[in-house]
């Protein structure tokens, strides 16, 4: 049986900064993680389902023919919902990366591309908390987030498919995806030749890769993510020189008892 040991390390904070009884990075993380493993089962389960016959809540819903073989099912929905899900999990990790290492970014202005710069000179740089780092899983993480497309000149992506990505999120999320029978018609030559709008037109398998695709990237930037925090808080507590540190432990949720 597979064993979770996927955590956020321990933490030396003074006790006046607590507003709850634990650090709420704990809290934060949980929440990653939670998200992580539901994505990854509605994306099992949309994958699994493929191949069923047609699912009772598609049944008597009127739709019209676009004589184009477009797929209008539930599994379909399943993939669009894991796929948006998973993309939302990076600017969550943004906003604990803003918070842990002390960035003051403004909360409205989090992103996973952005959190890493700072305006200096009129244009953007490498925060000063993060410039010539050691953190080397910190590295990590942040060159996982050019991965992602981002809209300005100052930005770059390393990934190939980092635009298509961006594509398949903006449709979903804001316009129209329309998804294709791969047996019937070449989508990637339809988005070459057409243009893309209003909708954006993608093959039901490429959509089943791209979703894992993105699903294994947010699984790397939690794993990068744990492994920096736990690299800063080894090198916070070795300079720690005086005083008196507590130990309070932290008490796993068992399944019998979560909530």
């Amino acid at each position: 049986m597979a064993n979770d040991v996927l955590t956020f390390p321990s933490i030396v904070t003074p006790v006046t900064d607590r507003k709850l009884m634990f650090p709420e990075v704990y809290g934060v993380y949980n929440q990653l993680k939670q998200e992580f493993v539901s994505t990854r089962y509605i994306l099992f389960e949309a994958i699994s389902e493929s191949e069923n016959k047609l699912h009772f809540s598609d049944e008597r819903v009127k739709l019209y023919d676009m004589l184009d073989f477009r797929k209008y099912r539930l599994w379909i929905e399943k993939l669009k919902m894991a796929f948006l899900s998973a993309y939302a999990i990076f600017d969550k990790i943004a906003y604990l990366i803003n918070e842990h290492w002390g960035l003051s970014i403004n909360v409205e202005k989090v992103s996973f591309r952005t959190v890493w710069y700072e305006l200096g000179g009129g244009k953007r740089q490498i925060s000063k908390k993060f410039h010539n780092s050691e953190n080397w899983p910190l590295r990590g993480l942040y060159w996982l987030s050019k991965d992602l497309f981002f809209r300005a000149n100052d930005y770059f992506s390393i990934e190939p498919d980092a635009r298509h990505l961006n594509h398949i999120r903006n449709h979903i999320t804001h316009k129209y995806l329309r998804v294709y029978d791969d047996l019937y018609v070449d989508a990637k030559l339809s988005r070459e030749n057409d243009g893309h709008q209003l909708s954006y037109p993608i093959g039901h398998e490429e959509l089943k890769l791209q979703s894992i695709k993105l699903l294994k990237l947010v699984r790397s930037a939690l794993i990068y993510l744990s492994l920096a925090a736990h690299a800063e808080e080894s090198r916070a507590k070795q300079k720690i020189d005086k005083g008196l540190i507590a130990a309070m432990n932290l008490c796993e949720i068992k399944d019998t008892y979560r909530l």
